[in-house]
């Protein structure tokens, strides 16, 4: 992929050169509306949220810089992700002539909002420089929290871009479901300030859920308050980028080559490749890794089984595997994904009622991670040992 994007590399410059010039085309101040537009933008949401509803800006240390901060970021991810859902579309006509691996056009969208967003941080130091804001050691780290909101939006770009080839509704629902982020995502109003509940789940828990709300905080933590991200929020952001690029990408591979049958054939073509050695552990290991990447992709461990049930048991039948170990394992992995993921029902509904973040139960489910520790053990010893059965019918 690496080296077919590098042989790519004038096609997304040039591509990347056309937008910026067809956006600012006929305009008398051009570019400079990438510094004005986040200017007066900050100055209407000050004007509502720190006057005329005073209960939202009052209590935040500078809140015009603590605005612009969220605002900036908030607007890269809507504008990366919304242009990206459409951007295979827009360039069918190009697809029919020529080939173009097609995550070029999404990837081509994410590089054309993070120009923007560059450029729109001289609004930000200007708005530093008028308020006074200090400069602290820590602003260096801010820009983890950027790139990782880069990988983050390139991987939801690249998912809503495979979907919407299919499913054109998506688009529709994608601004509706946008809009509510803007209002879960703490831009104008500090989250610790939300100390009411809705329907019984706590409303800073239910914030902390947004993974934009992790890279609007920490992005704030190192350049407004000087403080350095801490271990939970570089991993919360690495995995929320690592986790939207696998599911992005796999989402992208599955359109191209055709659904959720090759993901299920690929994993069928793995166990038949390492079967060479030990037929037994390669069908085990290959049965785990399939329910374990549905469950993470569907949060549902019922869901998972389902969908992978008839492939297990193809792999299962191929490699001799045991049916009543074949069924364990579904069973096993897609318990131990499904009490360790945050946003998983069960963690969700848990958190809520312990008035907990997810994030730090998940951290102490210790019987999830050693059921799972046993059952690598048990995989690769072979324990325990069970007797033949005849076959199914």
């Amino acid at each position: 992929m690496f080296n077919g994007l590098w042989c790519y590399r004038y096609l997304l410059w040039n591509l990347v050169s056309r937008d910026f010039k067809l956006k600012y085309r006929r305009s008398v101040l051009g570019v400079v509306w990438s510094v004005l537009n986040p200017l007066l933008m900050c100055l209407v949401y000050w004007a509502v949220f720190s006057s005329l509803m005073d209960m939202r800006g009052s209590g935040i240390d500078n809140f015009p810089v603590f605005l612009m901060c969220g605002q900036l970021l908030f607007n890269f991810f809507n504008e990366a992700t919304s242009t990206s859902m459409s951007s295979v579309l827009g360039a069918a006509s190009l697809l029919k002539k020529v080939y173009i691996p097609k995550y070029v056009f999404p990837l081509e969208k994410c590089c054309f909002a993070m120009v923007n967003c560059v450029f729109s941080f001289v609004a930000l130091a200007l708005v530093m420089v008028f308020t006074g804001s200090p400069i602290h050691v820590t602003v260096f780290e801010a820009l983890y929290p950027l790139v990782t909101l880069f990988f983050f939006s390139l991987g939801v770009g690249l998912f809503l871009a495979a979907a919407t080839v299919f499913f054109r509704d998506i688009m529709h629902i994608w601004s509706v479901f946008i809009t509510a982020l803007l209002y879960f995502s703490a831009i104008f109003y500090d989250p610790t300030q939300m100390t009411f509940s809705i329907g019984g789940f706590n409303m800073q828990q239910i914030i902390k859920l947004n993974p934009m709300y992790w890279y609007i905080t920490g992005f704030r933590r190192t350049l407004m308050w000087g403080i350095p991200l801490d271990f939970n929020m570089l991993a919360v952001c690495g995995v929320c980028a690592l986790l939207s690029m696998l599911v992005g990408g796999l989402g992208e591979l599955m359109r191209y080559h055709g659904g959720i049958s090759w993901l299920l054939e690929r994993v069928n073509g793995l166990a038949r490749k390492l079967s060479a050695e030990s037929p037994v552990k390669a069908g085990e290991c290959c049965i785990s890794l399939l329910v374990l990447l549905a469950n993470l992709c569907t949060a549902n461990n019922t869901v998972a089984i389902i969908l992978t049930g008839k492939v297990a048991h193809e792999i299962a039948v191929s490699n001799g595997v045991d049916r009543r170990r074949s069924a364990s394992l579904l069973d096993i992995f897609s318990c131990v994904v499904q009490g360790l993921i945050p946003y998983g029902a069960q963690l969700l509904l848990a958190g809520s009622i312990a008035k907990l973040s997810p994030l730090s139960i998940a951290g102490n489910n210790w019987y999830c991670m050693l059921l799972a520790v046993v059952a690598v053990f048990a995989i690769l010893f072979g324990i325990p040992r069970v007797r033949p059965v005849r076959p199914l019918a």
